[in-house]
């Protein structure tokens, strides 16, 4: 996030040359893109690690929300796991919308210029919850 927030500043404050102005959004966007990424990716390892330490043996390529809470109810007594996930994903939470910014973000450019004014704070706010998922998550059943 601190890196995120520099080259955002770095991008709004610069009066350099255009190149070096258009360099400093590039990385604006890439750094946005890696953040949003990286949010969904600790959401998947954190499934794996469910099925991995749960013995749901969920092949790699079939792992996803819906199939580990599946998984959860037909083969364990840990169904309410991710009942927070899955309020998270629901239309208009705050997991919902980091998968909307990431589906918005592979089909077309990510226009820092454009989007909300406070984006790098709402993906602040959007990481905080990832951590405290995991963290509450990791409190009912330790997956290390």
């Amino acid at each position: 996030m601190v890196n995120l927030r520099r080259i955002k500043y770095t991008y709004e404050h610069s009066h350099k040359s255009k190149h070096e102005v258009c360099q400093a959004r590039i990385n604006l966007e890439i750094e946005i893109d890696c953040l949003i990424s990286q949010m969904v990716s600790v959401i998947d390892c954190l499934l794996v690690q469910i099925s991995n330490k749960l013995g749901l043996s969920i092949p790699l390529h079939q792992i996803s929300i819906d199939r580990v809470v599946s998984e959860l109810y037909s083969k364990t007594k840990k169904i309410d796991l991710l009942t927070e996930l899955n309020m998270a994903r629901e239309h208009g939470r705050w997991y919902w919308s980091v998968i909307e910014l990431r589906n918005r973000s592979l089909v077309e450019p990510f226009d820092v210029d454009t989007h909300n004014p406070e984006l790098i704070s709402l993906l602040e706010e959007y990481f905080n919850h990832v951590t405290t998922l995991v963290e509450n998550i990791k409190g009912k059943e330790p997956l290390d």
